[in-house]
């Protein structure tokens, strides 16, 4: 009977003695303002956050600035502190267990669209001084039979024009056995033509991959643009790490007439021979699938694929994840409260951290 005595007097001092702990430095009152999520002026030794043994419950009971606390000696500061903020709020802290599942993870890459059939075309000027007035530039490259292109102004020398004109008159009364003649004459007759040409149009439908003009000193000698057949498009993405294979499923999306649009693609090479030499071999090229070749005449055309993928592998939530110092940490449930464990990750995306070592499967880790 005396140590029952005893050991339930000393359970009551250590009680009171917590108790008076928590109430110093301000009057007696827990000033929450004060807390931090540490005990400030020194953390309590290790292994009284690690004691299972309960003593005895003390109520402080409960003000305008403070909750109602049930201090318990032996758990952790941060259980108690949970405990008071759960009293406070009203919101109970939520908790997920460690389980094992499927990693996956995505790569996206910025597609361009390309135009494998194309051919080039060049317009000489081989009379007068040419003069660019504008070009017809429009957002879609595609472009009709007849349509123009450019205009231009050619002024052709009269002095020259007035001779050639004079040797057409002289040539055409006497007898051209040789085909001078004729060839004076067509001559004259296509520098006519220059003069009163104002326009370069498409010579046949397609899409206007490139146009450039070539200059013969500071002379513009001639315009050059590359006509791509309309009936064969194709994406291309860099292929890095090799991540895109033969035969592959991939996921397009682009901006198609201000709305966002997704769809599917294959590809159909990770090397350019197969589809023409020209195009680059550290491309990988990708044709639209049914349903879906609208976005080759979308804007912003991104190619997403998946590039990791494990299965049967520990995953934790990021929604649990707290960065101390550059480590990875959670607060781990046990029967003693909460405790801070770090651990090692084999990979991590926004919403998952894949771990490897420092947690078990079936760990109840707090939701931070």
């Amino acid at each position: 009977m005396r140590n029952k005595k005893c050991t339930r007097a000393a359970a009551l001092l250590l009680a009171a003695a917590s108790l008076c702990f928590v109430g110093a430095g301000n009057g007696g009152d827990f000033n929450w303002g004060d807390w931090n999520g540490d005990w400030n002026g020194g953390r309590p030794p290790q292994n009284a956050e690690k004691e299972s043994s309960i003593v005895e419950t003390v109520e402080t009971g409960k003000t305008e600035e403070t909750p109602e606390i049930s201090l318990i000696t032996g758990q952790s500061s941060e259980k108690l502190y949970l405990d008071a903020l759960t009293k406070e709020t009203g919101t109970q802290q939520r908790f997920m267990t460690l389980k094992r599942g499927t990693y996956t993870a995505t790569a996206s890459l910025s597609a361009t669209v390309e135009y494998p059939i194309q051919h080039e075309v060049i317009v000489q000027f081989p009379y007068g001084t040419i003069y660019l007035l504008g070009t017809n530039e429009k957002e879609d490259p595609y472009r009709e039979e007849g349509e123009v292109i450019a205009t231009i102004h050619v002024e052709l020398d009269p002095i020259e024009m007035a001779r050639m004109e004079k040797l057409v008159k002289r040539l055409e009364s006497r007898e051209d056995s040789y085909g001078y003649y004729s060839y004076v004459k067509s001559t004259y007759e296509a520098m006519k033509k220059a003069a009163t040409q104002t326009e370069i149009v498409m010579e046949e439908s397609g899409y206007l991959v490139e146009h450039d003009w070539g200059f013969r000193g500071s002379k513009i000698s001639q315009y050059r643009y590359v006509v791509a057949d309309a009936s064969e498009r194709i994406l291309s993405v860099t292929n890095q790490n090799n991540q895109f294979r033969y035969g592959q499923k991939v996921t397009v999306t682009g901006t198609v007439d201000n709305k966002k649009v997704t769809g599917t693609g294959t590809v159909v090479s990770a090397s350019s021979r197969v589809i023409s030499p020209e195009l680059s071999k550290e491309k990988a090229y990708i044709r639209l699938d049914e349903g879906s070749e609208q976005l080759y005449d979308g804007r912003s055309i991104s190619v997403s694929t998946e590039s990791i993928r494990a299965e049967n592998i520990l995953l934790l939530d990021a929604s649990c994840v707290v960065m101390k110092n550059g480590v990875p940490t959670v607060k781990v449930k046990d029967a003693n409260g909460l405790n801070t464990f770090s651990f090692a990750i084999g990979r991590k995306s926004s919403t998952q951290y894949w771990i490897v070592d420092g947690l078990a499967e079936g760990t109840e880790v707090l939701v931070q």
